[in-house]
């Protein structure tokens, strides 16, 4: 089965900051400067979509392939993820977040 994989080097947070920086120069491009406490709601926004979408585990890294078990996967900016390296900053503001559909 075909999956994603982030290039070497780049870890979630880096991917985040980079989705940010595109999605704030369109709406710079657009409407100019934005305010930080809209910025900060856009990566929020990013993250709850992805921790979401997605779980992480030291044993498969950003393997979409990995099957890793139950008790080796967490939320991406969780504790353990944190403690396991994965992320910079550990988030627990988005454990109660979903997404909001529309």
């Amino acid at each position: 089965m075909a999956g994603y994989r982030l290039w070497e080097g780049v870890g979630i947070d880096d991917l985040v900051k980079h989705l940010e920086q595109a999605v704030l120069n369109e709406v710079f491009h657009e409407y100019g400067q934005s305010s930080p406490q809209f910025n900060e709601r856009v990566v929020h926004a990013m993250k709850r979509v992805l921790s979401h979408d997605m779980y992480a585990s030291p044993a498969c890294g950003t393997s979409s392939l990995c099957s890793a078990s139950e008790e080796g996967r967490v939320k991406p900016w969780s504790r353990r993820a944190k403690d396991w390296g994965l992320v910079a900053q550990a988030d627990p503001s988005l454990d109660k977040d979903a997404p909001t559909k529309r």
